[in-house]
């Protein structure tokens, strides 16, 4: 009876029971539970991003039975109010899209993509900016984050991070030089820049060869200040290698208020 059923459609229907329809329509459907599943795993890591809560655990295998981080204990809670991500984590073997290379992946894209052109629209609307910067070693390459500081239109001053820039050499000339080509690739004049912030290193302080001189010779208003924070730490560095101030401190710590 059904093959006769299926006889008789593809007679009446062949567009919509030929095998290459069939076939097209099944996949569109798996891209269809694709995307749904992939739009799960992206909110969740923009929720976590968000909340500036922590991403992995220390095992995150699925068949782990204790906590496997935040990141896949969320999808597992998001499972069971939807049976296609349900399906999909039970079913999931080597694609299941959870894995810290694609977390990696989807925060990359998020930051580059969405996050930063953000945050630089912003800059470009106040105009007027400062950099703030300072090395970032890891344990095979050399980087320097960058921050713009800048008042935005409610007239809050902000500071932003807006990334880890790879540098191959740690020279006043080379960073400025890298300095100066990512504000040019984020549409950032640098003859709107009113501010430098660096810390005490001669490759980046000195007025002749550093960072701060080589960056006022193409804009003399972006005037140079040692970072405050960096400041604080250097005092508190040296204050605590004074003992007297050590003998103070343990006095005031011994007294029962």
């Amino acid at each position: 009876m059904a093959l006769s059923k299926g006889f008789i459609s593809s007679v009446e229907a062949p567009e919509e029971t030929h095998i290459r329809v069939v076939l097209d329509n099944t996949i569109k459907e798996r891209i269809k539970n694709n995307r749904e599943i992939l739009k799960h795993i992206i909110t969740s890591l923009d929720f976590l991003g968000k909340q500036g809560i922590a991403i992995r655990g220390h095992r995150e295998n699925l068949s782990h039975e204790g906590n496997r981080g935040n990141f896949i204990e969320l999808l597992m809670l998001l499972k069971e109010y939807d049976p296609a991500l349900a399906t999909h984590i039970a079913s999931s073997s080597k694609t299941s899209y959870l894995s810290p290379d694609i977390q990696n992946q989807i925060i990359n894209i998020i930051g580059s993509e969405v996050i930063r052109p953000a945050l630089i629209q912003e800059v470009v609307d106040s105009k007027y900016f400062s950099v703030l910067c300072d090395e970032a070693t890891s344990s095979k390459k050399e980087y320097m984050s960058m921050v713009l500081r800048f008042i935005d239109k409610t007239n809050d001053i902000r500071e932003e991070f807006v990334g880890f820039i790879p540098v191959v050499r740690t020279s006043g000339q080379m960073l400025a030089e890298t300095i100066l080509s990512t504000l040019d690739s984020f549409k950032l004049d640098i003859a709107n820049c009113r501010g430098q912030g660096y810390d005490g290193a001669s490759a980046m302080s000195s007025s002749r060869c550093g960072v701060q001189g080589l960056i006022r010779e193409r804009n003399d208003k972006a005037v140079y200040f040692h970072c405050a924070s960096h400041c604080l730490n250097l005092v508190i560095v040296r204050s605590c290698k004074d003992i007297s101030l050590q003998t103070t401190l343990k006095k005031l710590s011994e007294v029962n208020i």
